[in-house]
């Protein structure tokens, strides 16, 4: 059966020093983009971050604005910057 965006092209994420991670799946048509934030952490695993989804949408867009995502998120911009610049983005209903 074909995915409900396309044929899947791949999956990627990007972590950052401050716990962050951008997760984006190309598709076909469209992107879904994804920023994580960590979460509260649990004394009785000390080993993994545990991390909660801070906006999660699928956008119609170019390869270039993923290119500028994916910039501004490394550059370190805060959070709620990048959760603003994502909704902001045209999402597919």
């Amino acid at each position: 059966t074909d995915l409900p965006y396309g044929e899947f092209l791949e999956e990627i994420e990007h972590d950052r020093a401050d716990g962050c991670v951008l997760h984006l799946v190309a598709y076909e048509q469209l992107y879904q983009i994804a920023l994580l934030v960590p979460g509260p952490t649990d004394p009785r695993n000390t080993n993994k971050i545990s991390r909660v989804v801070s906006i999660s949408r699928v956008i119609d867009c170019t390869p270039e604005t993923i290119c500028a995502i994916r910039e501004i998120f490394d550059r370190g911009d805060s959070v709620d910057d990048m959760k603003r610049m994502i909704e902001n983005m045209k999402a597919v209903a």
